[in-house]
């Protein structure tokens, strides 16, 4: 019995080969509606990250309001050196850290911890409510939280009027240097741990509740 070897594979035809890749052409014509529908945020991220980062030359430049970011003299290295050799320098850089790993670590802490215990409430109307009212601050402008703070938590304010009816002395939040870092790493906690329970939520969600248990 004769067989035959398989021979090499003819080469598609030319309007196949087309067939196959379509033009960006029509690509644009047939998805046209969903590149309208992502134009605007790329319109944002270009307004709002990217151009923002031509600012950063102001560091390195001495700036003139008047003459704007290209007119002004170019320093270099010139303002980190000045910087650097301050004497506040170091407590810059320390507050700055503290401040930033305040924020990160009690911030995490705090979503896990109140993500667990929402995970374990079991009437739905008050675990709604309750995710509603802790997410709320995460959308509220940082000048709003500001505002809210300063009138919070001023001398006059009602914490300092509190704390004076039960006895204990004023605390001033937002002028003494060793409590106001706390003063902001609380505050900002406070605006968005919610939201961040809300995505430790969503994955205790897909756990086992054996395993969780367990």
């Amino acid at each position: 019995m004769q067989t035959y070897a398989p021979g090499p594979a003819l080469p598609l035809p030319r309007a196949a080969a087309v067939e196959r890749r379509p033009s960006l052409r029509r690509v644009l014509r047939q998805s046209w509606m969903l590149y309208a529908m992502l134009l605007p945020a790329l319109v944002l991220l270009i307004l709002f990250r990217f151009y923002p980062m031509w600012g950063i030359l102001i560091a390195f430049k001495d700036y003139k309001f008047a003459e704007g970011i290209l007119g002004s003299p170019w320093v270099g290295l010139g303002n980190f050196q000045t910087f650097f050799a301050s004497r506040n320098a170091w407590n810059i850089i320390r507050n700055t850290v503290f401040i930033s790993l305040g924020k990160i670590i009690l911030g995490q802490i705090a979503s896990i911890l109140f993500a667990l215990m929402l995970n374990e409430v079991r009437n739905r109307v008050f675990k709604r409510l309750t995710q509603t009212a802790t997410t709320l601050p995460y959308f509220l402008s940082w000048v709003i939280v500001g505002g809210i703070m300063i009138q919070v938590l001023s001398t006059s304010g009602p914490v300092n009027h509190l704390l004076k009816e039960i006895g204990l002395p004023a605390v001033r939040f937002l002028g003494n240097p060793a409590v106001f870092p706390w003063t902001l790493i609380l505050s900002d906690v406070w605006k968005g741990f919610g939201f961040g329970a809300v995505i430790y939520l969503a994955a205790l969600t897909s756990i086992n509740p054996e395993l969780y248990e367990a």
